[in-house]
């Protein structure tokens, strides 16, 4: 019955169903009173938000993680955040290999889709995710042990790490530093601490630069001229996007968050403060205090993104770049091309229609939020950082209202399984011909 339903789908209608269950099979996990620290379960609204914050691997959060859930709880945000980061189709086929099944044709086509891959061998694509994403995680919790055991001791130590570092692949900024006393203030504790921010850098890079990349790079090692066009693009647009949102932050705070800290260490939070930024949600300094050009460029980067096929969200870097060339090709009266490859008009269109209605989403957003009594600074900041799924936040999230809420669930959702395909999902399909309307002309620009 399952399948035959699953067949009249499109794959980006089962992804979006697909997500759309997973929430709500956290959100009823999370209302058990075992996920709840002092047996009181959650309300269902809080549930909801908090399971789509972690499907999603956004970050935002309207209860405390680390002092409001219990280990329990704790086990099944960071569940939640592993399928949602890896997307749920990985682990659907890893199951369904498991059980000595081989992949169909169409199963093939979604999986390929989940990861944002139109290449072949798909199975092998599966396998390099499943290692690396282990050997990534695992090594990332082994550094970072390394600084949390003196402080938290065996146990917790290595619990902190193990969540910390699947947090930080995943792009979902969820941490838990609060369980060790008071309210969480992320990493601020550690901003100074080379392993701890290095690490967590590393992590949230490799995560956010797509399994696309990764697979490139697999098969052709480090040879810059054998990478895919896409490979080279996302590698450099990556590098710029850092260098340059970290030189601008330590400018921008430098007699403000930065005052205080020495210029290593300024400059090694302004660094963590750039990459994080871009889709994960940690922070090293205190968010709400920034002034007013850093929090319009972290607008900017929000905006921006990781890479497709990856762990992280936002417009990504790769459709920027071509946004930018087919500007430049507009005014030089040339097709738009990236590295020497020439870019399909469909491709092109897609890429603004795409761009347009992720900031249809990010600005009807806001002005729900200022509806709901949000300041406009405070909802613009809300709004791009939940459809980007980044998590930063500047203080207001928990004190949010329902209509609130629900707008930010909304946009984390749209965000995580992609605007169009959550459009084209719901929309109807046309079937057989239909007529064309009239050619016309309007005045434009």
């Amino acid at each position: 019955m399952t399948s035959a339903i699953t067949k009249k789908l499109t794959p980006g209608q089962i992804l979006v169903l697909g997500f759309a269950l997973l929430i709500a099979v956290g959100a009823a996990l999370l209302m058990l009173p075992a996920a709840s620290a002092d047996g009181t379960p959650l309300s269902p609204l809080d549930a909801l938000f908090t399971s789509a914050s972690a499907v999603c691997v956004t970050g935002l959060t309207v209860v405390d993680t680390g002092t409001v859930l219990s280990v329990f709880g704790q086990v099944v945000v960071i569940l939640l955040i592993q399928i949602g980061g890896l997307g749920f189709m990985t682990f659907a086929v890893v199951l369904y290999l498991l059980a000595g099944k081989r992949l169909s044709l169409r199963q093939k086509t979604i999986l390929s889709s989940s990861v944002s891959s139109n290449n072949g061998g798909v199975t092998r694509l599966l396998k390099r995710i499943l290692l690396g994403t282990a050997i990534f995680e695992l090594g990332g919790a082994a550094l970072l042990a390394v600084r949390f055991i003196p402080v938290y001791g065996v146990g917790r130590g290595i619990g902190f790490s193990l969540f910390h570092s699947v947090s930080a692949f995943c792009n979902a900024g969820f941490d838990i530093l609060s369980s060790a006393g008071g309210k969480s203030e992320s990493f601020i504790s550690f901003a100074g601490d080379p392993t701890v921010s290095l690490t967590l850098c590393a992590l949230i890079t490799v995560g956010g630069l797509g399994f696309i990349v990764w697979d490139d790079i697999a098969a052709n090692g480090v040879r810059f001229k054998k990478w895919q066009p896409h490979t080279k693009v996302v590698l450099l647009s990556s590098l710029i996007l850092t260098a340059v949102g970290a030189l601008l932050f330590f400018i921008f705070e430098r007699r403000g968050e930065l005052a205080g800290a020495d210029t290593g260490e300024a400059l090694l939070t302004a660094l963590f403060q750039s990459v994080t930024a871009r889709t994960a949600g940690f922070y090293t300094w205190r968010m709400g205090e920034m002034n007013d050009a850093s929090r319009l460029l972290m607008i900017v980067l929000m905006f921006i993104g990781a890479s497709p096929g990856g762990t992280g969200g936002g417009m990504k870097t790769t459709s920027v770049v071509l946004m930018i060339s087919s500007v430049i090709s507009s005014v030089s009266d040339r097709p738009a091309s990236v590295w020497g490859r020439r870019m399909e008009d469909e491709t092109v269109r897609r890429n603004f229609n795409a761009l347009a209605i992720y900031l249809l989403e990010a600005f009807g957003g806001v002005f729900i939020l200022t509806l709901c009594g949000v300041s406009l600074s405070d909802a613009a900041f809300e709004c791009f950082s939940a459809v980007g799924t980044v998590g930063l936040t500047v203080g207001v999230t928990p004190s949010l209202s329902a209509v609130a809420r629900i707008t930010v669930i909304l946009l984390m959702f749209m965000g995580r399984v992609g605007s169009m395909t959550v459009f084209t999902a719901v929309s109807r399909r046309e079937t057989g011909d239909r007529l064309r309307d009239p050619k016309g002309k309007i005045v434009t620009g």
